[in-house]
């Protein structure tokens, strides 16, 4: 993977986990690299595998889903940390850190 990709990934990674206010335990399980969140932290190169790509891909659709679905950037940037009765009235952050895949079909789903 191209290294402008991969700092581009990290760059959006982390405006995105600003935004969203997420703890650095959350950011190491939505990134599923503890090790790689210290070194980018730090401001050093990392190496972002497939997989962690993948996360930050679904991260950034997320995201975009909810700033499309909300016309207030805050209630987007919250609604992560909200109950949701789909969810079973978890907030999606705590799905998020077992299945982002969830998380972005739903909002998917809410778009059409």
């Amino acid at each position: 993977m191209g290294s402008k990709i991969q700092d581009v990934a990290i760059k959006i990674f982390f405006f995105i986990s600003k935004k969203w206010k997420l703890t650095e335990e959350e950011e190491i399980i939505l990134l599923g690299s503890p090790c790689e969140i210290k070194i980018l932290r730090a401001g050093q190169t990392g190496s972002l595998d497939d997989e962690m790509l993948a996360r930050i891909s679904h991260i950034t659709v997320i995201y975009k889903r909810l700033h499309t679905l909300f016309d207030d950037p805050e209630t987007a940037d919250t609604w992560i940390r909200r109950s949701n009765q789909y969810f079973d009235g978890k907030p999606a952050i705590e799905v998020m850190k077992t299945d982002l895949k969830v998380v972005r079909d739903y909002l998917s789903h809410q778009m059409h």
